[in-house]
């Protein structure tokens, strides 16, 4: 059997790949086949009981004349999610599933001398067994080649900057008459990336042929380039060349653009984005700095970049993403020598610091509420959204947590709560108001060749702007001083009394400070409003109005009051959603965080937080219930969170008794009162039993 090839050798599939349709056609235009192979349909993928195969084998006979010249065959198929791999007599002749498009048809060239006279085979093989009871439906032979059967005409594609007349790296995006990513055969390299509708390509002419019709072509190159677009149609006539010219239009001088957060089937073992294709997707959507981060393995991206020539364009960083029973996280930068940090271990601090034992400076939290609404380790370990509190599970050391995760947003948030952009905040404010430290973070988390790498990113503060000679131990050190911003499709950069960047702690005057807030993005990308928040509280908020055909990029002012106490203060920006193929975003909406300035207004020269703060308010009542009760009712909602979870926490079940009472009878008028109760301490664990939180000490 010819079909032997291991994830470390995935880029021979490349050039197969692409003479393969990733589209359907509708029964009403398809073309009557001259043999049907099989009509049964068949479950494939599923392991039976008893095999004890690797891989996943589906074989079917038939008979067939030999074949001077080239024939086609088209397979259907529902329920593919994963790459399947064509073969006829043992050869392989291309694959199926990896445009992520699940069911329909795909169209595969037989190439002359194949077939044989009498018995042949065509067989369907996988790389893993999945869960997925997928379908093989029909299997139909043509006796024309692809082009002739399917009426091919030729395109070619170039994509150039419009200020410097170079070629670019760039997503070519392909769409049909109904908006569908078209169908893609005979794509000219194999120095490319291509799936259903999209090719990314590092700069050079890239040539392929699709069926007869009208088609809208796009070029991209990430939220910081402007966005090139032509209708083209295709009929008997001569060859079509299209030459798109793009050109930078936010300005990010002195930042660089992070993805902690990104995969390959090679190292990773699902999605479908070779490491090769990651190399091109990567250059092809200006990501700078590329954390890989493949399950519990530490890949190193030096060799394929080399390979591929794309050096100037990102810096690679050895990373692992530890993927354990409840939860995943990344730490970076990693040896690649040595063993990757014990993923088996399910206490997180432990875990933690086995990966700094190991030489991890940054550890991420990724997508908090990953995989799903119950079983996410927030729900796991009850983190009170009021509080910050966790009445189960470990201490939060980890640096850093995503906000923005563009691939799944609902894995960061509720489901239900995905739309909603405040939301990405729902984990991270209660978090920070607890006391703890932890940096907002935008990622990927892409798998595949369709989801956009740097879709979701961070902005790093970098003394250079040049991507292919960055200091990753001087970005390390500007990370975890949090003097970076989040991104999903927007750039913001924050500064406080003209001078003090995201990260700092500064010492106000006058009781209030002056926030400069730069909001910057591509014409194809529209913010819509500024929010200024302290304390994960709306203090101040502006509309924007961005002109169609225009970049956006303007300097937003707010003079905010301070309060007595200490206060950090974040800026977000959210704007429209994608919808458009070029660069759909899964969420309704694209957004920027500038992530928080610490505000240290009693000028004692040390910040507290929320927590802190709550504790000494509460310290200079008579401990009574009911200057509890005054104290809680007049404080707002950061504070008054702290102080339920102090006195839940600390004071006698007496006491707990009847504060729980008095919330619980308020709780329809204060929706801090029932965010509480969601998951409080009573609800929890037995309060006789609790003596401090999980996630720490109760003084802290």
């Amino acid at each position: 059997m010819m079909f032997n090839r291991s994830f470390a050798a995935a880029q021979s599939i490349l050039i197969l790949a692409f003479s393969v349709a990733f589209t359907c056609i509708t029964a009403s235009a398809a073309p009557k086949p001259d043999q049907i192979i099989d009509a049964k349909a068949h479950a494939f993928g599923e392991r039976k009981k008893g095999d004890t195969s690797e891989r996943p084998r589906l074989d079917l006979p038939f008979t067939a004349d030999a074949n001077a010249t080239e024939v086609s065959l088209q397979i259907s198929h529902r329920d593919v999610m994963l790459p399947m791999f064509v073969l006829v007599n043992d050869k392989q002749v291309g694959e199926i599933g990896r445009s992520y498009k699940s069911s329909g048809s795909n169209y595969i060239a037989v190439p002359a001398g194949l077939l044989k006279q009498g018995e042949n085979t065509v067989s369907f093989a996988g790389e893993v067994f999945v869960t997925k009871n997928l379908t093989i439906e029909r299997v139909a032979l043509f006796k024309k080649p692809l082009r002739e059967l399917l009426n091919l005409r030729p395109v070619s594609v170039t994509v150039t900057d419009e200020d410097t007349g170079k070629a670019v790296p760039a997503r070519i995006s392909i769409v049909d008459s109904r908006g569908d990513g078209a169908e893609l055969f005979y794509v000219s390299h194999t120095n490319i990336a291509a799936r259903s509708g999209i090719i990314y390509t590092p700069g050079t002419k890239t040539s392929f042929e699709l069926p007869e019709g009208n088609y809208k072509l796009f070029a991209t190159r990430g939220m910081e380039w402007s966005l090139a677009q032509q209708a083209v149609s295709l009929g008997a006539g001569q060859p079509v060349q299209v030459d798109f010219r793009i050109r930078r239009q936010v300005d990010t001088k002195g930042f660089i653009a992070a993805d902690t957060h990104i995969h390959n089937i090679n190292f990773s073992g699902h999605g479908d984005a070779t490491v090769d294709e990651r190399m091109l997707t990567l250059a092809g959507e200006g990501v700078e700095l590329a954390v890989a981060t493949d399950h519990n393995h530490v890949t190193d991206y030096r060799p394929y970049q080399n390979k591929w020539q794309l050096n100037s364009y990102f810096t690679p960083v050895v990373s692992d993403k530890m993927t354990t029973k409840n939860g995943h996280l990344n730490a970076f930068p990693m040896p690649l020598e040595g063993k990757v940090p014990n993923h088996n271990e399910s206490d997180w601090v432990k875990l933690v610091a086995d990966a700094r034992m190991k030489g991890a400076k940054v550890v991420v939290l990724n997508h908090p509420r990953f995989p799903d609404p119950e079983t996410n380790p927030m729900e796991q370990f009850s983190l009170n959204r009021a509080s910050g509190d966790r009445f189960t599970g470990p201490a939060f050391t980890f640096n850093a947590m995503e906000l923005i995760n563009s691939s799944s947003p609902s894995s960061m948030q509720r489901a239900e709560l995905v739309d909603h952009p405040l939301r990405i905040f729902a984990d991270w404010f209660p978090i920070l108001n607890r006391g703890e430290k932890i940096t907002g973070v935008g990622s990927s988390d892409s798998h595949t060749v369709n989801n956009p790498v740097g879709q979701g990113r961070t902005y790093i503060r970098s003394s250079t702007d040049d991507p292919a000679r960055l200091d990753v131990d001087e970005l390390v050190r500007t990370f975890l001083a949090g003097d970076t911003s989040v991104s999903y499709g927007i750039f913001a950069e924050a500064t406080v009394n003209r001078q003090h960047h995201m990260g700092a702690q500064v010492t106000p005057s006058g009781g209030k400070v002056e926030v400069d807030l730069r909001v910057a993005s591509a014409d194809w990308i529209k913010p819509r409003r500024a929010v200024v928040f302290l304390n994960g509280l709306v203090v101040d908020e502006k509309k924007l109005d961005p002109k169609d055909g225009k970049p956006f990029d303007e300097h937003l002012k707010f003079s905010v009051k301070t309060p007595a106490h200490d206060a950090y203060l974040v800026c977000g920006v959210f704007g429209d959603g994608v919808a458009e193929p070029y660069w759909p975003t899964v969420a309704k909406f694209t957004a920027a965080v500038a992530n928080p300035i610490y505000l240290d207004n009693d000028g004692d020269g040390k910040f507290q937080f929320p927590r802190e703060t709550a504790r000494k308010m509460l310290a200079a009542t008579d401990g009574s219930l009911k200057s509890v009760w005054s104290l809680i009712e007049k404080a707002d909602d950061a504070l008054a969170g702290q102080m339920l979870g102090l006195l839940y926490l600390e004071r006698d079940p007496g006491f707990v008794k009847e504060l729980d009472a008095r919330v619980r009878a308020d709780a329809s008028n204060r929706e801090l009162y029932q965010t509480f109760l969601d998951h409080s301490p009573l609800i929890v664990v037995d309060a006789k039993k609790l003596k401090k939180p999980a996630g720490g000490t109760a003084k802290e």
